[in-house]
């Protein structure tokens, strides 16, 4: 059995208005987590709900244009004609 010390940080924007948002948070934490420990990692997510909610929409725009034009995703064609077909 692999045992392994867990270390739970709490963070400033940590807060219930947040909760839809769970996917994003898990998704910068992956991209932003470089073995530095929890002390020294910075999500750079800001605790102003203005602020952070801003974050957010550009995270939740930024993570989707990723998914859709991976080349995992088999519709990325699809996706890729309609958005082109959009901006004309």
């Amino acid at each position: 059995m692999i045992t392994a010390k867990l270390d739970i940080g709490e963070y400033d924007w940590q807060i219930a208005t947040v909760r839809p948002y769970a996917g994003l948070f898990l998704m910068r934490i992956m991209e932003t987590y470089m073995w530095k420990g929890m002390r020294n990692w910075d999500l750079t997510l800001d605790s102003n709900r203005v602020k952070l909610q801003k974050q957010l929409n550009v995270l939740c725009k930024k993570y989707v244009a990723t998914i859709l034009m991976s080349d995992c995703n088999v519709l990325k064609e699809q996706v890729k004609a309609h958005t082109e077909n959009a901006s004309e």
